[in-house]
């Protein structure tokens, strides 16, 4: 599973076409909306992520920071951290 990131829940058309042509072509056809405002992409193999990373980047998205606890959550709950 890859999340990818949606700055302040905000998406273009061109980013949400590219997302489904990876999913659909690279994964399994299935995607997630996180209740972070992210997307999930599943079941591609790891040979694919570069390609992935590549087509994510051309249309200016990323997937870096939504894996775990991040600053934004420590600075609200500094307990979890």
């Amino acid at each position: 599973m890859m999340r990818i990131r949606m700055p302040n829940g905000f998406v273009r058309n061109d980013q949400l076409r590219t997302i489904a042509e990876l999913s659909r072509r690279l994964g399994n056809g299935v995607l997630d909306i996180t209740t972070r405002q992210q997307i999930e992409l599943r079941g591609f193999t790891l040979d694919t992520v570069p390609e992935i990373w590549e087509k994510l980047r051309g249309v200016d998205l990323r997937t870096l920071q939504t894996a775990s606890t991040t600053f934004a959550i420590s600075t609200a709950a500094p307990w979890l951290v």
